[in-house]
């Protein structure tokens, strides 16, 4: 894999897996090396390589079935690797990423957002959990919710049954 870092972080090295092996089975150009300058560099603020990001797609538009799920993994990388006190999402900036942002990105984020806190609280991770308590699907108001994990569901309990 190609890499401007001496170590990459398992987000990098995610995002290095997806482009290069969406590439390799697509014959579309190799834009890792766009993407690592988005990655890695942290002299710019999120919104400016969300930016670049969408530039980068629109040179690219093979790519797009991907923009979504590179948005997130750019949003995992820039929450860990930055450091952020817990008023840090209280803030005004904070609070225009997320304006910004509010209809960017997939489930995947909630998914990987549910076992970062599920890890950081020791707690077993299980999809009746994410489901009830971190989307709080048994609250009205989020009933739409379940709808978006249907798929997730349905995979999930296929699986429970084969094992």
């Amino acid at each position: 894999m190609l890499s401007t870092q001496n170590e990459n972080t398992p987000v990098q090295d995610s995002m290095e897996a997806l482009l290069e092996t969406f590439a390799r089975l697509n014959g579309a150009n190799n834009i890792l090396p766009k993407m690592l300058e988005i990655f890695n560099n942290k002299h710019i603020d999120f919104l400016a390589r969300v930016k670049r990001l969408d530039e980068i797609m629109a040179e690219e538009p093979a790519y797009e079935p991907l923009i979504e799920i590179i948005f997130d993994l750019l949003m995992v990388q820039f929450l860990a690797a930055e450091p952020h006190k817990e008023t840090y999402f209280d803030s005004p900036e904070w609070q225009h990423i997320e304006d910004e942002t509010i209809s960017r990105g997939t489930e995947l984020l909630n998914l990987l957002l549910y076992i970062s806190d599920a890890n950081e609280a020791d707690a077993e991770i299980s999809l009746d959990d994410f489901l009830n308590e971190f989307l709080l699907v048994d609250t009205d108001e989020f009933q739409d919710e379940y709808k978006i994990y249907e798929e997730l569901i349905r995979n999930t309990e296929l699986m429970e049954r084969r094992c």
